[in-house]
């Protein structure tokens, strides 16, 4: 596996990383924010990132909230063993919550008795939009970041984004980082951060992660008018392939982050990472994905990745991201009875309906894509119900 520069730091990185957001449960299922520990599947959690590790991956990256806070735990078991010193950890501190100038210091500590470590080698302030960088400064939480990096619990500092490019710039200037977590995927290269974003980090010789290279999935199983591109496409790669591709071509970027949830797709994911080099995609591919790209985007009308990030803040606990796929999917593949049976057959089995829902708005403060939820979920009862 070809290592890659971790910006201007000196550290080489894996050009996969091992995301922890969606680890299996004991019934084969994804696990999430109200998922029971002794539900999830720690022991096959375990075996899938040492088998990464094992297999050349040097990054392997949780966060304060993934799994309420039990992925945190299944990593710090899983880098017991000689395998800490194996590989570059990477946690974030949830912005959204501090409310004073000790949070910083609170949370990290609690995340190294998690992760059973005495320091984490790459530390990212998590999911920073307009408010939670508000709160990031009224708190001093980047003084806090310089203490830390300076005593030696954090060795390098960076911050993962969820907002427009012109705070995202601001974001930068802010602080001497080493480095940012943006998402990114050849249907979003203008979202967010975007390409623009990227190129910007680089240049300030930050590394640069990427999340969301399949986005929550979706790029996997495309939709038809998506697979239809790449039927006919000169080129034959694989759905996943071509994702990956796309991003590992441009040597701007350090690491992208997978979120395998069953052993097979870790080992798919680990076999394209091994052939994979900065300017790999000819322009007859990148022809190909930009018109996937355009396909996609009639397609689905909810930009929705999955990320669950809602869930966890819903004061109905609605399984928020399911019902806005059962929508979804009546546009995608252009059957509303599909969607339905969806909606009535498999989003209870992972919480509650869209009905209930409220219209409060919690949910909508920590979407990382700005989705009006409390618009949409009116209408996907009129659609589905």
């Amino acid at each position: 596996m070809q290592m890659r520069e971790f910006g201007s730091t000196g550290a080489k990185v894996s050009p996969l990383g091992f995301g922890s957001m969606r680890l299996p449960t004991r019934e084969g299922t994804q696990a999430d924010a109200n998922t029971p520990f002794s539900d999830i599947d720690v022991e096959g959690s375990v075996a899938m990132i040492r088998h990464a590790i094992d297999s050349g991956i040097n990054y392997v990256d949780t966060a304060y909230n993934y799994l309420g806070g039990n992925s945190e735990k299944i990593v710090g078991i899983a880098l017991q063993d000689g395998y800490r010193e194996k590989t570059f950890l990477a946690t974030k501190s949830p912005a959204w919550l501090y409310k004073s100038e000790e949070d910083f210091d609170r949370y990290l500590a609690e995340q190294m008795d998690r992760l059973q470590t005495d320091h984490i080698d790459m530390y990212l302030i998590h999911s920073l939009n307009g408010g939670s960088w508000k709160r990031t400064l009224r708190n001093k939480a980047l003084d806090a970041l310089k203490r830390a990096q300076e005593d030696g619990r954090i060795t390098y500092a960076g911050f993962s984004f969820h907002d427009d490019y012109e705070l995202f710039e601001e974001i930068l200037n802010a602080y001497d980082w080493d480095f940012c977590q943006i998402q990114l995927n050849y249907c979003d290269t203008e979202h967010q951060a975007g390409i623009k974003g990227m190129k910007k980090a680089a240049e300030k010789g930050m590394g640069v992660v990427v999340m969301e290279p399949l986005r929550g999935g979706f790029l996997v199983d495309v939709p038809p008018a998506v697979q239809q591109v790449f039927d006919s496409a000169p080129v034959k790669h694989s759905n996943v392939e071509w994702a990956f591709d796309f991003l590992w071509d441009m040597p701007e970027i350090s690491c992208v982050l997978t979120g395998p949830t069953n052993p097979e797709v870790l080992k798919e994911d680990i076999a394209l990472a091994k052939q994979s080099h900065p300017h790999m995609m000819s322009d007859e591919e990148k022809q190909v994905l930009e018109k996937a790209a355009q396909a996609y985007h009639e397609s689905a009308p909810i930009p929705c990745t999955g990320c669950n990030y809602c869930v966890e803040y819903c004061p109905q606990k609605l399984t928020i991201p399911y019902n806005l796929l059962a929508y979804n999917l009546r546009f995608i593949y252009d059957d509303l009875e599909m969607a339905r049976d969806y909606y009535h057959n498999e989003v209870p089995k992972f919480g509650k309906q869209a009905d209930l829902c409220t219209g409060c708005g919690t949910c909508e403060e920590i979407c990382p894509q700005h989705i009006k939820i409390s618009e949409w979920m009116p209408k996907v009862c009129e659609l589905l119900d």
